[in-house]
């Protein structure tokens, strides 16, 4: 199932560009990663979503947006988040 809404994100990010990528996808996102009460595999998802619709964010966007999320993912205590943030920095060079 979080596999389909990443891959419906991605659509929607080509259909309806980086403003909407920016102003209504990254701020739910960013505030869905930081509950602190939800599972790994929420924070997981999170990052998926950001990796789907990084083609269609503007750079400065994902360096004001994203990154500070990519840091707190890399000081994660759970393993399987920062092999997660590794791929997406892997695939989105």
């Amino acid at each position: 199932m979080r596999d389909k809404g990443v891959l419906k994100a991605s659509m929607l990010a080509k259909t309806f560009g980086s403003d909407w990528v920016v102003n209504d996808f990254i701020p739910i996102i960013v505030q869905q990663y930081e509950i602190e009460k939800k599972g790994y595999n929420y924070r997981m998802c999170c990052l998926n979503s950001f990796s789907a619709v990084m083609p269609y964010t503007p750079k400065d966007a994902i360096t004001t947006h994203m990154v500070p999320i990519f840091i707190k993912a890399a000081k994660d205590e759970i393993p399987n988040v920062k092999f997660c943030l590794s791929q997406l920095i892997i695939s989105n060079k």
